[in-house]
């Protein structure tokens, strides 16, 4: 039934493994809280693939689509990026790539060249 719970195994970025319980009504987000906050990982951001798949699922699902799968989540970096011609980007990236890696394409697109502009942390 649509309120059953289930069982999915999930793959953490530490390189654990654990088997963990949808619950009615949960969210993919809430579930991924709960079982970070249970084992003290906290992460601004991170995202969810099931599978093998290469598209992440929506956080807002409920997480019985979890149900018997295999679930790896992954850490993201957030950041705001704000370019020369007024404009605002909203970047997410794997926290291992270098920033020069996660820039270059970005502003290749807007027309920039990284060796031509000045970074800020702000």
């Amino acid at each position: 039934t649509s309120g059953e719970c289930a069982l999915c195994r999930v793959f953490l970025p530490d390189g654990a493994t654990t088997v963990v319980q949808t619950k009615p009504h949960e969210t993919v987000r809430d579930l991924v809280i709960r079982l970070l906050d249970k084992r003290g990982l906290h992460f601004s951001a991170f995202e969810v693939f099931v599978d093998s798949s290469l598209q992440p699922i929506c956080l807002d699902e409920e997480s019985r689509v979890l149900g018997r799968q295999e679930v790896q989540i992954e850490q993201r970096v957030v950041f705001r990026l704000d370019l020369p011609n007024r404009k605002t980007i909203g970047v997410k990236a794997k926290p291992k790539k270098k920033l020069s890696e996660v820039l270059r394409p970005i502003l290749y697109k807007y027309n920039y060249r990284l060796d031509c502009v000045t970074l800020c942390l702000v």
